[in-house]
């Protein structure tokens, strides 16, 4: 696959990072048994490790290994590339699944990212995502200089008149798939149109799976 062709297919489809193990076959030129690791994966298709070579265009039946549990899923190989011991596969679905498919299977992987610290009742997102980020503080689980950057984030949105629970969890989604805050408000608008998809309680998943990635940032 030529660099502008993956350069086009990166930009069609937000990408999220993950490290999910998978096993599948291969049905084209007699059947393959895979085993591997999946390394990222969009609403449209997922890259996939392998230590064999699946022949361009051959559809693959896998499983992901999810922290919720198997996902089936099928596709086309559309790329292969060998860039060391094991062998990076392009796959696409043959419908596109949307952008929920792809978030909500990176948040699969913070399997200790669930809600730790519930909301009081009548308590904003906001207010309990700043009460959970001074507790991880307190406990030095995170950098100190989280708390007060965060503060001033939804103090600036209230200022504005804007959402101040939304432009934090926009922040959030742009720092976890490394994309710009225009690009995480448009997957998050899709995830909300979506009936199926629990927006609220998907915001404090968000909000864990993002607290949990800052923990790396520590200075030792």
């Amino acid at each position: 696959m030529t660099e502008s062709l993956r350069e086009l297919d990166r930009r069609r489809f937000v990408r999220f990072p993950v490290a999910v193990p998978v096993i599948g076959r291969a049905a084209r030129g007699g059947e393959l048994e895979l085993r591997g690791t999946v390394r990222n994966v969009s609403g449209g298709g997922l890259m996939a490790e392998f230590a064999i070579q699946v022949q361009h265009g051959s559809t693959v039946y896998l499983t992901l290994e999810a922290g919720e549990g198997p996902l089936p899923v099928e596709g086309r190989v559309l790329w292969v590339d060998h860039p060391g011991e094991r062998v990076r596969h392009g796959v696409a679905f043959p419908d596109p699944k949307g952008y929920a498919f792809g978030l909500q299977l990176f948040l699969s992987e913070y399997r200790g990212a669930a809600v730790r610290t519930a909301p009081e009742p009548a308590e904003s997102f906001e207010i309990w995502l700043l009460r959970r980020v001074r507790l991880a503080v307190e406990a030095g689980e995170v950098p100190e200089s989280l708390f007060p950057e965060l503060r001033d984030e939804v103090q600036a949105a209230e200022e504005q008149g804007t959402d101040a629970g939304r432009a934090v969890v926009v922040r959030q989604v742009a720092d976890l798939a490394g994309i710009d805050r225009k690009l995480a408000a448009e997957v998050l608008d899709t995830i909300e149109a979506q009936r199926t998809v629990t927006g609220e309680m998907l915001k404090y998943r968000i909000a864990e799976a993002w607290l949990e990635s800052q923990r790396g940032n520590l200075r030792t």
